[in-house]
């Protein structure tokens, strides 16, 4: 029996750690293909920040895409209670549908699961051990959260692949950085919410450091990036503030395009449960 046979789940999801490294190993392919001095920016995201908006946010050209990483199509239902998929119904629920098309739109362009799928064996004489050719399959996050009942909800593989959402997909997917920031921005402040409001049913939103005793959660930015071929830089960015998300993005991108406030408000009002005293501008810091 082939070793890749041996067992039904010896060698069944990959590490989700492991596609950002492979999608960084692309970025470089591409970076060559293009005659680009280096790739673009890609980003990781931890404790609050991964819980209020994924996993990791990347650029290709002046486009930016925020990716939630699963091994499989059927750990998607592992998002159905946490506080961000709770933002993400709430939007559907809203009655403002011009703010409701807008935050969606730019959702689907620019918000995506990214999952392992078409798994096939290969012989290749330049491997020693037996290889799967795996495609990694992309859907848009908020279609996906919204169509949710349960935690036993799969993934569906219709969208396009990875490769082509990022080199091929045009002006149909991806955000421009006043997009992307006021988005991300949305996120998090809706993000705060839905955990207080969670608390406050007895449940658990997830996250690190996410129980906000009623006050809004921080959600910091705490990531290293390379400057040039020696230095490692840690930007300062505190997730809630929109001047540093755009500082951040522009930071990321490598380049300056300009930022604009043409998002801005353009998304519904969500409405919450919050008891009166979270209305206090006080924010728990978390380490």
């Amino acid at each position: 029996m082939d070793v890749c046979e041996k067992s039904i789940t010896h060698f069944r999801g990959l590490w989700e750690n492991s596609m950002l490294l492979a999608l960084r190993d692309l970025q470089w392919h591409k970076a060559m293909e293009m005659k680009h001095p280096a790739p673009q920016g890609l980003a990781v995201f931890e404790g609050n920040a991964e819980s209020a908006l994924g996993d990791a946010i990347l650029s290709v050209e002046d486009r930016l895409f925020l990716f939630e990483f699963k091994s499989t199509a059927a750990e998607g239902g592992t998002e159905f209670e946490k506080a961000l998929a709770r933002v993400m119904k709430k939007v559907g629920e809203s009655t403002d549908g011009t703010a409701k098309s807008h935050f969606e739109n730019d959702s689907r362009a620019g918000h995506h699961f990214a999952f392992s799928a078409s798994e096939r064996k290969q012989e290749n004489e330049k491997w020693t051990l037996p290889v799967k050719v795996t495609t990694i399959k992309t859907t848009p996050y908020v279609t996906a959260v919204q169509s949710m009942e349960n935690a036993s909800y799969r993934l569906s593989d219709s969208g396009p692949d990875i490769v082509s959402l990022l080199y091929s997909g045009g002006a149909e997917y991806g955000l421009s950085l006043s997009q992307m920031a006021h988005y991300l921005e949305y996120l998090v402040e809706n993000y705060q919410n839905a955990v207080i409001e969670i608390e406050t049913e007895g449940k658990s939103g997830g996250g690190e450091g996410s129980e906000s005793g009623g006050k809004l959660v921080s959600v910091p930015f705490k990531g290293l990036f390379a400057l040039g071929n020696e230095k490692f830089i840690w930007p300062c960015a505190d997730m809630t503030d929109i001047a540093h998300i755009s500082a951040l993005l522009q930071e990321f991108l490598q380049t300056n395009p300009e930022f604009n406030n043409v998002s801005a408000k353009k998304y519904p009002k969500l409405s919450w449960k919050i008891p009166e005293k979270s209305t206090s501008n006080n924010v728990k810091m978390k380490s």
